[in-house]
C-alpha cells in the first residue's frame, strides 16, 4: 500500500511539473512578456518662484510631506522690503486721488456760483453804462443850454439890457454845467470799462468748465495710479509669499538638491518629489509582442527587488514609439536602412495590494501581460481615477485603443 501510494504521489508531481512546464513553454504565445520595464511616478522639482539665497530648511530626503507644507524658505527681506516700498507709493496714490477728488468737488460747487455772480455783475455794469450815459445827455443838454445863456447875456450886457451881474451868473453856470458833463463822462468812461472787466470775468468764469474738465482727468489719472500702485503692491506680496516653497501635494521627498545657504534662482530645483499612491509601471513592448495587448488585460509584475509577483492591468497602449522622442531621430531619407524592433511605452496599472508601498519610482520589474479583447470600460473607469490622482483639470472622455 506504501508503494502504490508513493507512485500516485510521484504520477502527481509529474503531472504538476509538466502542467507548469507547459504553461512556461506556452506563456510567450499567450502573453506579451518584456524586461523592459520600471516602477514610475511623476517626479516633480519643486522650485522657488523668486530667486535668493536659501536661509531655513525644514524636510529632508525620504520624509513625507502634507500639501501646503512648508519646505524651505528663500530670504524674504529684499522682498519684504519692496512690499514696504509699494505700500508707500499706495499710500501716496490713495493721498493724491482723495486731493484731486477734493478739487474736484471744489471746482464743481464753485465754478456755477462763479458764473453767477459775474453774469450778475456785468448786468449791473451794463446799467451802470446806461445811467452813466442818460447823465451825460443829461449834462450835455444843461451844457448846452447853459452856453446859449451865457451867449444871450453876454449880448444883452453888451447893449445895456442887462446887468454885468446877471453875465457872470449866466458864465458861472455855464461853467458849472460844462464841469458836470466833464464829471458824467468820466462816469460813463469808468462804467463802460467796469462793463468790459464784467464781461472778462465772465468769460474766465465760463472757463471754469474747462477747470472741471482737467478736474475730472485729473481724478481719472489718479485713480489709474491708484490702481496700478495697487497691482504693484500686490504682485510684491506675491512675490514675498513665493519666498516659501511649499509641497504640491502629499509627497515623498526623493532628491534634496539645495542646502542652507545656497543660491538658487527661480525655476532651479531645491527638492524632487513624487506621490506614493501615484505609481505605475511603464513595460516597453517590441512592436511584434504588440498583438493581442488592450487596455485593461491583466498583467504580472515581477518586481526584482521583492520575492513574488504584483498584479496589474494594462491601463494604455502608446501611440508612439519612443524612437519618435529621441533626441537624434531616425532619419532614413538617404536610403540606408538597418532594421531595429521598435518599442511602445504600455502603462500597466498597479493593483493596490498590501505590498503597494514597498515600491519605489524607478524599479525594474519584468511585465507578463496577459492577451485579450480588454475591458475599456474598465480602463476608461481606472484613467479616471489617474486623472484624479495627476489632479488634471478634466476627467478622461475615452480610451484609445
Amino acid at each position: 500500500m506504501r508503494s502504490g501510494g508513493l507512485r500516485w504521489l510521484a504520477w502527481g508531481l509529474l503531472a504538476l511539473a509538466v502542467l507548469w512546464v507547459g504553461s512556461f513553454l506556452l506563456e510567450p504565445f499567450t502573453h506579451s512578456i518584456t524586461r523592459d520595464a520600471f516602477v514610475e511616478s511623476h517626479l516633480v522639482n519643486v522650485a522657488p518662484q523668486v530667486p535668493g539665497t536659501i536661509v531655513e530648511v525644514y524636510a529632508q530626503e525620504q520624509e513625507r510631506v502634507r500639501a501646503g507644507q512648508v519646505l524651505a524658505r528663500v530670504d524674504p527681506a529684499t522682498y519684504a522690503s519692496e512690499v514696504e516700498l509699494r505700500e508707500a507709493a499706495l499710500a501716496a496714490a490713495e493721498e493724491a486721488h482723495r486731493k484731486a477728488e477734493s478739487d474736484l468737488a471744489v471746482l464743481t460747487g464753485a465754478v456755477p456760483r462763479r458764473i453767477v455772480i459775474a453774469r450778475l455783475a456785468l448786468a449791473r455794469a451794463l446799467e451802470s453804462e446806461v445811467e452813466a450815459g442818460h447823465a451825460v445827455e443829461a449834462a450835455g443838454a444843461n451844457a448846452t443850454m447853459a452856453r446859449e445863456d451865457e451867449k444871450r447875456y453876454v449880448a444883452l450886457a453888451r447893449d445895456g439890457s442887462s446887468t454885468t451881474r446877471r453875465r457872470q451868473e449866466a458864465t458861472r453856470e455855464l461853467h458849472t454845467a460844462e464841469a458836470e458833463l466833464g464829471i458824467a463822462e468820466q462816469k460813463l468812461a469808468s462804467a463802460r470799462h467796469a462793463g468790459r472787466e464784467a464781461e472778462a470775468r465772465l468769460e474766465l468764469a465760463n472757463l471754469g468748465d474747462l477747470e472741471i474738465e482737467a478736474g475730472r482727468r485729473a481724478v481719472s489719472e489718479t485713480a489709474r495710479k491708484r490702481d496700478e500702485a495697487g497691482r504693484a503692491l500686490e504682485l510684491a506680496r506675491v512675490r514675498l509669499a513665493y519666498t516659501e516653497i511649499t509641497a504640491p501635494y502629499d509627497a515623498v521627498i526623493a532628491k534634496k538638491w539645495r542646502h542652507v545657504g545656497d543660491y538658487a534662482g527661480a525655476g532651479e530645483p531645491i527638492f524632487s518629489v513624487y506621490d506614493p499612491s501615484f505609481l505605475y509601471v511603464t513595460a516597453n513592448l517590441p512592436e511584434d509582442e504588440l498583438d493581442g495587448v488592450a487596455p485593461g488585460n491583466e498583467a504580472r509584475l515581477d518586481v526584482a527587488a521583492y520575492d513574488g509577483s504584483f498584479r496589474g492591468r494594462v491601463l494604455w497602449v502608446g501611440s508612439a514609439t519612443d524612437a519618435k522622442f529621441s533626441l537624434i531621430p531616425r532619419d532614413v531619407s538617404a536610403g540606408e536602412f538597418t532594421y531595429i524592433v521598435q518599442r511602445v511605452p504600455v502603462r500597466i496599472w498597479i493593483e493596490r495590494d498590501d505590498r503597494f508601498a514597498l515600491l519605489k519610482p524607478g524599479l525594474s520589474v519584468r511585465a507578463v501581460i496577459a492577451h485579450g479583447d480588454g475591458d475599456p470600460e474598465w480602463a476608461a473607469e481606472a484613467l479616471r481615477e489617474e486623472a484624479r490622482l495627476e489632479g488634471l483639470a478634466k476627467p478622461i472622455a475615452e480610451v484609445l485603443p
